[in-house]
């Protein structure tokens, strides 16, 4: 059938971060899938899912939402501090709004494995538009649930102090007056576009030590667990049957 996929593996175990990806596959094998159930049970319910468009539009939505949610989490597998990954969530919160409006207005264009679906088959997404905008609106509620307290306007200076009109009442004065030194200060930006936020900061300790301070209590807190992840990754990699006599324990 033109397929690129050749095997069906079955009962796969999977990271859960890969189920996305499972679902992207079997978006793209539908039709197979329907022939292969067809010819062990012509009464099979499962074949009968796949003949069912309404069902198959839930599929493809759900390949289409799990994969953005998926990229994500990606993007904050990394060793970008705190702030930045609480932009990164506070994006696609507001991400998810825009989804919900423009599906309620009938634009698909941000789910294009279900816009596809709906295209080839000429169909209407209206027996599941009601389903799809309240899973949409309880991922907002549930992302605002789970990351109520992420620091957000109060910080915007320390990633970009040069950003005008920041509100700055939260600081003591002393702070707000060197914020202002460092902003009037036309030899800082060049440097400022050019290093590493942390190593920019870094190199005004001395001048600036008491806002700096402020800015390490900011960016030093691990966004994720990325790091140990990473770590126990190489650990496991390292200590194996052929390096048996590995003793890390002391050290941990």
């Amino acid at each position: 059938m033109g397929s690129d996929h050749e095997n069906l593996l079955y009962h796969t175990d999977v990271r859960w971060i890969s189920r996305g990806k499972e679902l992207n596959r079997v978006v793209e094998l539908k039709d197979e899938l329907r022939i292969f159930l067809l010819q062990k049970d012509k009464c099979s319910k499962f074949a009968d899912l796949f003949c069912d468009d309404k069902w198959l539009s839930v599929v493809c939505y759900l390949a289409d939402i799990f994969e953005k949610i998926n990229t994500l989490n990606l993007s904050l597998q990394g060793k970008d501090d705190v702030l930045t990954m609480s932009e990164k969530v506070i994006a696609f919160q507001k991400k998810l709004v825009l989804w919900r409006e423009h599906f309620e207005n009938g634009c698909l264009e941000m789910f294009p494995s279900l816009c596809d679906f709906v295209a080839e088959n000429d169909i209407s997404v209206s027996p599941i538009k009601t389903l799809i905008s309240a899973h949409l609106k309880n991922l907002e509620t549930e992302f605002s649930n789970l990351f109520k307290n992420l620091p957000n306007e109060e910080f915007q200076w320390v990633l970009n102090p040069f950003v005008k009109n920041i509100n700055m009442q939260h600081l003591l004065i002393s702070l707000q007056e060197q914020l202002i030194d460092i902003r009037e200060d036309g030899n800082l930006l060049p440097e400022f576009q050019q290093k590493p936020l942390h190593n920019w900061w870094m190199g005004l300790k001395n001048e600036y030590h008491d806002l700096v301070s402020t800015v390490n209590d900011a960016l030093l807190p691990f966004g994720s667990t990325y790091l140990c992840e990473v770590f126990f990754s190489a650990l496991t990699a390292i200590k194996t049957k052929y390096r048996n006599k590995l003793n890390l324990e002391p050290d941990l």
